[in-house]
């Protein structure tokens, strides 16, 4: 089936993604397949209404989500580290709290804390893994989607 993505500054169809679905299945349902459709075809999503789309399990790298509306979910896209991994702070609508997302790791903050101080602790990249945690977290805290006493016991 098509299925129009709007942008939510305007109204206007963003793109129209081929997704395959009932026509019954649920908005959230229809919605999350059009975003992991356009993200593997290459769709600009700045600016797009995604309030209520199931994207758990998504592939976000390379997505430009500047601008979009996510309703109650969300995602701060972070600094690619230097051996390529991108990282995102995400809080979507299966998850309870926020997650990490950096290559296969899907983990909390005090899990990927703990992870990297494990496998990469007192090493540049490292160093440079919790620098990129410390600009999540605070980013995350800035724009009041978690609270200070959450990157304060990290």
């Amino acid at each position: 089936m098509q299925f129009q993505v709007k942008n939510r500054f305007n109204g206007a169809v963003q793109f129209t993604a081929e997704i395959e679905c009932d026509d019954d299945d649920a908005m959230s349902i229809k919605l999350g397949m059009s975003v992991k459709w356009a993200i593997k075809s290459g769709a600009y999503l700045g600016g797009a209404y995604l309030g209520g789309a199931y994207l758990g399990g998504a592939d976000l790298r390379g997505a430009d989500l500047r601008g979009a509306d996510l309703g109650d979910q969300w995602i701060i896209q972070g600094p690619v580290r230097s051996d390529g991994y991108a990282f995102f702070l995400q809080k979507l609508k299966d998850d309870d709290k926020p997650m990490v997302k950096a290559g296969c790791r899907y983990v909390t903050i005090p899990e990927a804390h703990a992870h990297w101080t494990e496998t990469r602790g007192g090493t540049p990249l490292g160093e440079e893994t919790f620098a990129i945690l410390d600009f999540l977290e605070r980013a995350a805290v800035i724009r009041d989607l978690i609270p200070q006493k959450t990157q304060e016991a990290a």
